[in-house]
């Protein structure tokens, strides 16, 4: 079946189907989807249960793949992802980029005395007949960011604290000696986990961090000439953005970074938590696709945004993720919080946040040499090809006045950023 054919949920289910019954020779009666995640057609499958005892075996499936176990006959559910090959994310690449990063995450918790990662059975990657996929442990809770903000403080604080700890033990996971430099993830021919090309498009492994943001200019600028607003920026901006690739971003970057190999999450937030309502626990981390291997500070850029500790670039249009930006940068301790604002930021949550980081003695902004600097251009990279002007959906969606105008916003804080940064 192939992927262009696999558009309707019924021809999803179908799919699941056949890779169930190839896999791990099991019938699914029933499919349930899960929430909304614009990257990922996301199932919870039920299997019919197996009758008798059974011996786990491999035999009569195919060989074991890495990053998987063999699935228990025990096991009456599982969550099935198969991939939106119409996500800007790099389709050959993302799955296997997943499930490495999962095995790196469950080693990086080994401490715990639960497990939060979920295991995976079996996977495939995108090709011309199927999307990418991953056949996955069904865990049980309530997605986090459902119910948050009706916990009461003492709940809150109790879910933040273990919130730490699990970032504390990525941040300071040290990665296996055969992931050389910066970059997705991927397995080896013997199995190990090396560093390969990143699941946002821009290539990769890079020997340095310097490296990876070069080229992430690099593919950004080609990407704004495909875009059907853009069609590449004019001659004189165009100009000063080589001059700045040519002259200005590694020095920047070398400058004003830790470069210090450090796995990242990607999107860990509360939409990608589990937990249980009644004992208060977290019971899963999910949704790995965007993982990599960088320094301390990108998790900041990409993650803990519904926690009040993303970090916004210095020109956001918003005056709330800008003060936030001066509280992570300085410290919230010297901030007075009587100048917080209202609005989208949950000002109580954000601190609470920055209290529990510290007491698990995570790196935070504050502390991290240069993390404004670097959120600075990662925030100037995305506004060379901002994702949503590629999307049809989008575009198709606004008067055309509306698209001018964002345009010319955009290209205004280019401008800042580079007259920031002496172009």
């Amino acid at each position: 079946m192939a992927s262009g054919i696999i558009a309707t949920g019924p021809q999803r289910q179908d799919f699941i189907a056949s890779l169930l019954k190839e896999y791990h020779g099991r019938k699914c009666p029933s499919f349930y989807k899960l929430g909304w995640d614009s990257n990922n057609f996301v199932y919870r499958v039920e299997l019919v249960p197996v009758e008798g005892i059974q011996i786990e075996s491999n035999d009569g499936q195919p060989t074991r793949q890495p990053g998987t176990t063999v699935l228990p006959s025990s096991t009456n559910e599982v969550v099935v992802r198969i991939s939106n090959v119409e996500a800007i994310l790099n389709e050959d690449v993302r799955v296997e980029n997943e499930v490495a990063a999962m095995c790196l995450m469950r080693n990086a918790f080994a401490s715990l005395d639960k497990k939060l990662v979920p295991d995976v059975f079996a996977w495939g990657r995108s090709n011309s007949k199927n999307p990418g996929w991953i056949i996955q442990e069904f865990k049980h809770g309530v997605q986090l960011d459902n119910i948050f903000d009706q916990m009461d403080s003492r709940a809150q604080q109790s879910i933040q604290k273990q919130i730490a700890e699990v970032f504390k033990l990525i941040q300071d996971y040290p990665l296996p000696a055969a992931a050389v430099g910066y970059g997705g993830l991927r397995f080896a021919e013997s199995g190990e986990i090396v560093t390969g090309a990143t699941s946002i498009p821009c290539g990769g492994p890079f020997d340095t961090l310097e490296d990876m943001y070069a080229q992430m200019m690099r593919w950004q600028l080609a990407d704004s000439k495909t875009s059907p607003i853009l069609k590449g920026w004019d001659d004189q901006l165009q100009d000063r953005l080589n001059r700045f690739l040519a002259e200005g971003i590694v020095p920047l970057v070398r400058g004003n970074s830790v470069a210090r190999q450090t796995l990242v999450h990607g999107d860990l937030d509360t939409c990608n938590l589990l937990v249980d309502p009644f004992s208060e626990n977290l019971t899963a981390i999910l949704d790995f696709e965007l993982s990599h291997v960088a320094s301390p500070a990108e998790e900041y850029f990409y993650s803990l945004t519904n926690l009040g500790s993303m970090l916004a670039g210095p020109f956001d249009d918003n005056p709330d993720e800008v003060h936030l930006r001066k509280c992570l940068l300085e410290g919230f301790d010297k901030i007075d919080p009587s100048s917080d604002a209202s609005g989208k930021i949950n000002w109580m949550t954000a601190r609470a946040t920055d209290q529990e980081f510290t007491r698990a003695g995570i790196l935070k902004p504050a502390q991290i040499k240069g993390c404004g600097e670097l959120a600075s251009l990662k925030w100037f990279l995305e506004s060379l090809s901002p994702p949503y002007f590629h999307m049809p959906r989008w575009v198709n969606g606004h008067k055309q006045e509306h698209i001018d105008r964002e345009k010319q916003v955009i290209r205004s804080n280019i401008e800042k950023y580079l007259q920031h940064w002496g172009y």
